[in-house]
């Protein structure tokens, strides 16, 4: 007869538990293995195309509020790209934390940030997504969401923010009446002003 769960002895229970690592491991490895066994290890789209595609839509984009670049804010421009890459790359985002990062800048301090980000590794993670390279926008398209983001910060209170940085083409959705701000629709609110294409 069958032996029931709990009449396994100890050897067959660590033979089903090397079982079971070895299996999420094939899991997380599986798609690096079936690229390195079909010789395909190449992004959907690559880095250089990506930085392209960067580039051209810097160059057919004016910020909202008139502002321009400086040499000076370059190096602030990276660290900030970077700490936006870190949230997004990381297992969840502090929406709130990345907002309050950007919520300061100009448009044309946020089109530095957008430009510092470039074009980055986009890991389509361990259930066979695609790898490939992509912008700021693209990052926030594959890990923002539309659902609500409840909070002081997310309600998007224009009180202390120059008229000229306040979105004009946009549903406003501040305030007890709309319910508040999707995660896509502050960060929108925010990268308006930069007068990029907001492709998220």
């Amino acid at each position: 007869m069958a032996k029931g769960l709990a009449g396994l002895d100890q050897k067959t229970w660590v033979g089903i538990g090397v079982g079971l690592a070895v299996l999420v491991i094939l899991l997380i490895v599986r798609k690096d293995v079936l690229r390195w066994l079909s010789g395909e290890n190449t992004p959907l789209v690559s880095q250089e195309d990506a930085t392209t595609q960067v580039e051209d839509v810097l160059a057919n984009s004016e910020t909202v509020d008139d502002s321009v670049p400086t040499d000076e804010f370059a190096a602030t421009a990276m660290a900030v790209a970077d700490s936006q890459y870190q949230e997004l790359t990381s297992w969840s985002q502090d929406e709130y934390a990345m907002m309050a990062q950007l919520q300061s800048y100009d448009g044309a301090q946020l089109q530095q940030i957008f430009e510092a980000f470039g074009a980055r590794l986009y890991d389509g993670g361990i259930f066979g997504g695609d790898d490939t390279y992509m912008n700021l926008f693209g990052f926030y398209a594959e890990e923002l969401d539309n659902s609500l983001l409840y909070g002081n910060e997310i309600t998007l209170d224009w009180d202390d923010v120059p008229e000229e940085w306040r979105p004009t083409n946009m549903e406003d959705c501040s305030g007890i009446i709309t319910g508040g701000c999707t995660e896509k629709q502050a960060f929108r609110a925010i990268w308006w002003r930069s007068g990029l294409p907001l492709t998220f």
